[in-house]
């Protein structure tokens, strides 16, 4: 939406409040689901023996990228405009739900343990952590009659 109203040039003083609620709205559901997938599976997809160095250099990468990010904004908006940046961040922010809905498997369930085994099997797509529904019991014996 933001880079609509950038490309538009609807982005005057009149546009403040809304430009303002969409980058609220924008940080909830970017804190709230691809951010928070980087920052949880740390500690579930490495191995126990690492999972400290792992874990700690998985924090070093979110952070490096969040500082380039940072850094790199302004130069962008300089050299293709506003709206187009943001349209550059959200065609990014497609990217990495695309990529997480269908290489990240749902782990909510399973131990450490069955994760890192599924790891050393080289097991780690959506369809290696899907659960088999159990089949229906059968009545045992037959129905007596009264």
């Amino acid at each position: 939406m933001l880079g609509a109203l950038f490309i538009t040039g609807n982005s005057g003083r009149s546009s403040t409040t809304f430009i303002i609620a969409c980058l609220i709205v924008f940080m909830f559901f970017n804190a709230g689901g691809l951010q928070l997938m980087g920052w949880l599976t740390g500690s579930e997809i490495h191995p126990l023996a690492v999972r400290g160095a792992g874990t700690s250099a998985q924090a070093a990468k979110l952070w490096s990228t969040n500082l380039l990010i940072t850094l790199t904004l302004l130069t962008i908006i300089n050299g293709i405009g506003t709206g187009p940046t943001m349209w550059l961040y959200a065609a990014f922010n497609v990217a990495a739900f695309i990529f997480v809905w269908r290489r990240m498997p749902e782990l909510t369930g399973r131990s450490l343990e069955q994760i890192e085994s599924k790891l050393h099997k080289g097991q780690f797509r959506p369809a290696d952590f899907r659960r088999t529904r159990a089949q229906p019991a059968r009545a045992s014996g037959t129905a007596q009659a009264s």
